[in-house]
């Protein structure tokens, strides 16, 4: 069944997630379980707890995107997210899976599969993997070149929050979709526009460049798997207004 489930929406997505967990066996940690699914070394607690909290976010948006929807049944298909929440909120991560995978029951997968059906009419178009992991490498090398810079440290500090919130935006691609993507997009210029002045004495230098370029190609991956506007060319509009 977990092949035939549309995943281009957040509760596909969640459905293939959890479906991949109830497969791990009972007697492991559990935060080994989600070290698993999120293809991490379980030590790499920092990176296990961002995607779970990604998780219950991810959870609480559906509730709150199926409550709000007109014509369906609400109530029948959030019967069973309460166990999902038991799940996802869970207060002891270094407990056996055990305690946890039991309430990933197959009426449990199977009414979060009815609210992927549901929730079609959000559906992403899939941005292609190998895309995603071109852009992560050249994001990264564009961190590491930065970070051995002798620019301005203001500025750099600044760059390289930028470049991290996307590497982790596309790294929850899975979780999040291009949403998360477009939503972190959204942050960077927002933060390139709080601090126009700083970018203004950097402009035309080899990062800014190389940045906008990036954001240009978030951006356009973003607006397809969305079919929304671009907002590149409105910010980069804005920033021009206040560089005068």
């Amino acid at each position: 069944m977990e092949d035939i489930i549309n995943d281009n929406n957040q509760a596909g997505r969640l459905y293939k997630i959890l479906s991949k967990a109830a497969k791990l066996p009972d007697n492991i940690p559990t935060i080994d379980v989600w070290a698993n699914v999120f293809q991490v070394n379980s030590e790499e607690k920092t990176i296990i707890f961002y995607r779970y909290i990604s998780l219950q976010e991810t959870s609480d948006n559906i509730r709150n995107t199926i409550n709000n929807m007109v014509g369906v049944n609400s109530q029948l298909l959030l019967s069973q997210h309460q166990k999902i929440d038991k799940v996802l909120k869970a207060t002891n991560l270094d407990t056996h899976w055990v305690n946890y995978k039991k309430f990933l029951t197959e009426t449990v997968l199977i009414n979060l599969a009815h609210c992927a059906e549901a929730l079609s009419q959000y559906d992403e178009k899939q941005i292609d993997n190998d895309m995603l992991s071109e852009l992560t490498a050249d994001i990264s090398k564009l961190f590491d070149k930065i970070s051995t810079s002798n620019v301005d440290s203001e500025f750099k500090t600044i760059i390289q929050d930028l470049l991290e919130a996307l590497r982790r935006s596309i790294a929850e691609y899975n979780i999040r979709g291009a949403k998360g993507i477009r939503e972190n997009l959204a942050y960077c210029y927002g933060k390139v526009f709080q601090n126009h002045a700083t970018f203004k004495q950097q402009e035309g230098s080899d990062e800014v460049n190389s940045l906008w370029k990036i954001l240009s190609r978030v951006d356009n991956l973003t607006t397809v798997a969305l079919n929304l506007a671009s907002i590149g060319t409105t910010a980069i509009n804005l920033l021009a207004i206040c560089n005068k």
